[in-house]
């Protein structure tokens, strides 16, 4: 059975939410890997803001297919997305309505934005969830930017690539990242 679009999207969007690359962009050494017995033992600031920094990634990556015209259907997206076993805690929400209306809200706050604003927005945001302790905010400032750079790279990769001309943008996507 083939994924559907949806599918590959939410997967390329989950991987790069998740990715070790994209929490050392952000001034960590590794991915904190924990699950809810973890969560417990940690200071809930720390699990606050590795949950924000994954939600925002997340939706500012689905934003630029959202962008692209590749994403027609947000709410039926995100619908689906929330409807994986798991995913809805996973991601730090406590509901699915709640995960659909946060991802919704990130996604057009990003596709609204010009580029130049994406990193702002996307610091603002995590601010917004989450306490940046002063030592870390440098290194989300500058993930902030890089991830802005990626996403308007992601959406050159969607306009002008081989796979996007032939009618499959999201494949051009998962070949950029190696995810194919």
């Amino acid at each position: 059975m083939h994924a559907t679009a949806n599918e590959r999207i939410a997967a390329i969007c989950a991987a790069a939410a998740i990715s070790q690359e994209t929490f050392k962009l952000f001034g960590y050494w590794f991915r904190p890997i924990y699950g809810a017995a973890w969560q417990g033992l940690l200071p809930q600031r720390w699990v606050k803001l590795h949950m924000a920094l994954m939600q925002e990634v997340f939706g500012a990556f689905a934003s630029s297919f959202l962008r692209a015209g590749v994403l027609q259907n947000v709410s039926g997206f995100l619908a689906e997305f929330v409807q994986k076993p798991g995913i809805v805690n996973a991601m730090g929400y406590t509901s699915k309505r709640e995960a659909i209306r946060d991802l919704a809200e990130s996604m057009a706050g990003y596709a609204t934005s010009e580029w130049t604003e994406i990193a702002s927005c996307f610091l603002s945001r995590i601010e917004t969830k989450a306490d940046i302790p002063k030592a870390r905010i440098t290194p989300f400032v500058i993930g902030s930017l890089v991830v802005g750079q990626r996403l308007h790279h992601l959406q050159l990769v969607m306009n002008i690539s081989e796979e996007a001309l032939r009618g499959d943008p999201v494949a051009a996507v998962e070949s950029e990242l190696g995810l194919r």
